[in-house]
């Protein structure tokens, strides 16, 4: 697989994860995140993984450890400041 070879997820690719907010999964609706429920996001990441082990990583690795944190335990103002940048993927928060 190229992405393998050449060690480097593509940005078309990225972008289409962005597009359909892949990043904010599990983010509220008040940060501009696309809402799923811990199950559906669980099967995001696995369908995705099937075609692609390290997109399934990257998707889980930005939504696990960038924006579960800010979600669970930043105030309020920090949530407001950060999740809607990482929510629509014009920042990242993690990377593999």
């Amino acid at each position: 697989m190229k992405i393998d070879e050449e060690h480097m997820i593509p940005d078309s690719l990225v972008r289409k994860m962005q597009k359909w907010a892949y990043s904010a999964a599990i983010s509220r609706r008040n940060t501009a995140g696309r809402v799923l429920t811990w199950l559906s996001y669980a099967i995001v990441v696995e369908e995705v993984s099937k075609a692609c082990g390290s997109s399934g990583v990257l998707i889980s690795a930005h939504t696990s450890l960038a924006n579960g944190p800010i979600i669970r335990s930043a105030p309020k103002n920090r949530r407001k400041k950060w999740l809607p940048a990482l929510n629509t993927a014009k920042k990242s928060g993690a990377s593999c």
